[in-house]
């Protein structure tokens, strides 16, 4: 079971602002600067908080016509440093699908150089834009692996081409990018094996996005967008990777699906790899978005956990996996706001930078987001104007620190002369009401009123101390207490603007600790 969707310690900010943003990672050695792949013309630099306006690699003539997938993934070379070499996975307005090697160029390393380009896997024709060349990795043994949907419609019961080795649609093919052409190791698994095709490395996949290692634990994380019923996330030891059959088409998850052709032994294969969680597409969830194992040190509770979302549902969630079980479920996607009240649309892909850190791109907005931590005192939600100014807003004087018994509410820019009252509640969101917004959630028709009310003074403020030792009107087990996260408002009484008679002030959001 998951944990209740409740804020905690996360919040988004901007990072950059990129259309068309599907990818962002950084490069070895390289710590100052992001990558960011655009679906529609290449591959963009980063640097001190701005997108450079010359793309790192032009594609854009190749993968620019296509409404829906174009360049999906941008891979570095573990020598990267030294040698300049890149991979980058897009499919071009032809419907071919490539993955070609360049170099940084040896002049200027803001731009690679389109002369070096090395075609490592394709042109392969698809019958599909979706379903594509998703995502490529370097593993710890220096082989780059390319994750391949399957490139089938949503139901063809005759064709189960993730089952059918004699092509690599459906699977994850394993290149040696530093041998000749056609860049096959010469351990692969099905080396020699006849009518296989010898750059699979693992098979049984519908449309893999995106695939994680995580050189911690050694583990590979591989999040599949299921077909009607069931989005799914696998995790083997690389060790045991080679070889590995994921299940699709005979099973959708762990349920049985299809086993007309190519499921010789139906829903039994002892050496199908199940997922580690999966879920079903109940209230508008419809396809799984793997993000990193978070190594960063901003979150310490995050710390070696896989984050994962939904493209439909919005969603944002962490889990655990300790080589033979998922725990510790958690639903972030609550957390996932910008402390000027804006919130995550479609994320499409999850990405880090040198230091581990967490970022998302978010296909709606054009956003590029970092995930943050939220300060331990915040605003959030709006105001409206009132009969004195702007709108009332909220602020604290003191510490979030129980122990320190000193945090003050305040509010300002409230018509002078009013009175009205600070209360608070375990949940934060923004409704219309009166002359305002109602920025704090009643969870179940309660919250808590600090007694009697304040007067606003002449210049537009009031205050009210918080009495850490004595409850307030009717808070039972409402009490601010170490750990606890609430949500503050005030109201107040403005009966000359917009015939109301009352407004509010934006939200503020505590953290309180010991």
């Amino acid at each position: 079971m998951a944990s209740p969707a409740f804020p905690q310690d996360l919040m988004i900010e901007e990072a950059l602002q990129v259309p068309d943003a599907v990818a962002v990672t950084s490069a070895p050695g390289d710590s100052d600067r992001l990558f960011i792949v655009r679906r529609t013309s290449g591959v963009y630099i980063a640097e001190n908080g701005a997108v450079l306006s010359t793309p790192f690699l032009d594609v854009e003539a190749e993968a620019g016509g296509l409404q829906a997938f174009g360049v999906l993934d941008v891979a570095f070379h573990p020598n990267y440093a030294a040698d300049g070499r890149f991979y980058v996975t897009y499919l071009d307005a032809q419907m071919d699908a490539h993955v070609a090697q360049y170099k940084r160029s040896a002049a200027n390393p803001n731009v690679a150089d389109p002369s070096t380009r090395v075609q490592i896997l394709g042109p392969t024709r698809k019958s599909l834009q979706s379903h594509g060349w998703n995502d490529l990795w370097f593993g710890p043994d220096g082989m780059l692996y390319v994750a391949i949907g399957d490139d089938q419609a949503n139901d063809v019961p005759s064709s189960n081409p993730a089952q059918d080795l004699s092509n690599f649609n459906g699977s994850i093919v394993r290149l040696d990018v530093d041998a000749p052409a056609p860049f096959i190791p010469s351990d692969n698994p099905f080396l020699g094996t006849p009518g296989v095709d010898e750059r699979i490395f693992a098979y049984g996949l519908r449309q893999p996005f995106r695939t994680t290692f995580d050189p911690v634990t050694g583990h590979v994380f591989v999040s599949d967008v299921g077909n009607h019923d069931r989005e799914e996330v696998s995790a083997v030891a690389f060790a045991e990777l080679a070889g590995a059959n994921f299940g699709w088409r005979c099973v959708e998850g762990t349920s049985c699906v299809d086993l007309s052709t190519g499921c010789p032994l139906g829903c039994a294969d002892p050496n199908r790899v199940d997922p580690i969680h999966e879920y079903d597409h109940a209230s508008g969830l419809c396809a799984v978005i793997g993000g990193p194992v978070y190594r960063g040190a901003a979150f310490p509770s995050l710390h070696g956990k896989y984050v994962f979302g939904d493209f439909c549902g919005r969603k944002v969630w962490s889990l655990r996996w300790d080589g033979s079980q998922a725990f510790d479920l958690v639903d972030h996607s609550a957390e996932m706001v910008a402390a000027d009240g804006r919130t995550m649309g479609i994320s499409v892909s999850f990405g880090t930078d040198h230091e581990g850190e967490l970022y998302i791109c978010d296909q709606q907005n054009g956003i590029v987001w970092k995930v943050v931590p939220r300060p331990p005192i915040s605003t959030y939600c709006r105001t409206a104007a009132n009969s004195f100014g702007d709108g009332a807003r909220m602020g604290a004087i003191g510490s979030h620190h129980v122990g320190d018994a000193s945090l003050t509410l305040t509010a300002e820019d409230a018509p002078p002369g009013t009175f009205g009252y600070f209360y608070y509640g375990a949940g934060q969101r923004e409704v219309p009401l009166g002359n305002g917004y109602s920025c704090v959630d009643a969870a179940g028709s309660w919250f808590f009123r600090f007694t009697p009310p304040t007067v606003v003074t002449a210049d537009g403020s009031t205050a009210r101390p918080i009495d850490f030792g004595t409850a307030p009107a009717g808070a039972g087990p409402g009490r601010l207490t170490a750990g606890s996260t609430w949500y503050f408002q005030y109201w107040y009484r403005d009966p000359v603007s917009g015939g109301a008679g009352f407004s509010f002030s934006d939200g503020l959001r505590v953290t309180f600790a010991p």
